[in-house]
């Protein structure tokens, strides 16, 4: 566990365990990288979700499926946790957050909404379990889904089809999603010690938090929220490539803007070109003392204040092409952290 909140701790994300499809027989923690200990786990992978499914006796292994219902029976709880538990316990590693995609929590459906929500509440309890077995985990890592309301087809002319996107305002999304994850927030806030909701900013015009704007808008949000749960729990996850690279966001715009920097409470390290097609090495395009800059900030979040930061930054490398990069990534992130 962390203990030392002068430094940042690293974790790495186990998305990067998509390399186990092109490896039969393997699994990717055969490929952990030395001098990393913790985990983020991804909830989760598709290996993980066909094992849990068959533990669980549940049909629907997709990730929202399977978590959704795995919450109508509380016994799951303890299947799921134990199997995380048995699963890195066994090579020393300590499952430091967990991170879920759950853009469905703001679908205009509100049957597929209320099992977004089941599922992450789900998560929560899981966490608190976790949490008895000894594992340092405080932070839950989720999106703020998209604007995008319904996608409609139409036949076109000359047998070229549209695709036409209803659309609805980043104002009403981001109310949407805070009044959608209040139930969870109160969840969180259930213990004296209690778990954060690290909010991520996924760069784009068509993401409900897609840059510095609605990121700032949102950070404000919490902040004059009447909910204490919301206020005490919820914070955002510095992702340095989604912020710094994609985003356009520059670190010391974010230390002088005190609403945004105490709101963080996780970091995500990556390195990508023009777009989000796969995670890459730190220093692969953009020069290292890029990232130390970013670090610098979150090295800042750990002396306390704001909402309690996880005093870790997350090393993701998902849909990387060879497991080799892996322990290149950690060198260099461990190198950035000392």
């Amino acid at each position: 566990m962390a203990n030392d909140m002068s430094r940042l701790e690293v974790a790495l994300l186990s998305s990067f365990s998509v390399i186990e499809s092109s490896r039969p027989g393997t699994s990717g923690l055969d490929y952990w990288p030395d001098g990393i200990s913790s985990v983020e786990v991804y909830a989760f992978m598709q290996n993980d979700c066909m094992m849990l499914a068959e533990l669980m006796g549940i049909e629907d292994a997709s990730p929202l499926n399977l978590m959704a219902t795995a919450a109508r029976e509380h016994e799951n709880v303890e299947i799921v946790s134990s199997f995380l538990d048995r699963k890195y316990r066994r090579h020393a590693i300590d499952i430091a957050a967990i991170h879920t995609y759950l853009p469905e929590i703001v679908a205009s459906d509100s049957l597929t909404a209320e099992s977004a929500q089941c599922a992450l509440l789900f998560l929560i309890q899981v966490c608190r379990s976790l949490r008895n077995k000894a594992h340092s985990l405080k932070t839950v890592v989720v999106t703020a889904g998209s604007t995008i309301d319904q996608v409609l087809w139409h036949p076109g002319e000359e047998h070229k089809p549209q695709f036409i996107l209803r659309n609805r305002s980043r104002r009403e999304m981001l109310q949407l999603f805070i009044d959608r994850i209040t139930p969870v927030a109160e969840e969180c806030y259930a213990d004296r010690d209690f778990i954060t909701l690290a909010v991520e900013l996924d760069p784009g015009p068509l993401f409900s938090i897609g840059g510095w704007d609605s990121l700032s808008d949102f950070c404000h949000d919490l902040d004059t929220s009447t909910s204490s749960s919301i206020r005490r729990c919820v914070g955002v996850n510095l992702d340095i490539a989604h912020w710094g690279f994609l985003g356009g966001i520059d670190p010391d715009r974010v230390l002088s803007s005190p609403h945004v920097l105490n709101r963080i409470c996780h970091g995500h390290i990556s390195d990508h070109s023009v777009g989000h097609i796969s995670d890459l090495v730190p220093g692969t395009f953009h020069e290292v003392d890029e990232f130390r800059k970013w670090l610098n900030v979150l090295k800042k979040r750990t002396d306390g204040g704001g909402v309690p930061y996880s005093n870790y930054v997350g090393l993701e490398l998902e849909c990387i092409q060879d497991e080799k990069l892996l322990g290149q990534a950690a060198s260099v992130l461990l190198d950035l952290t000392k």
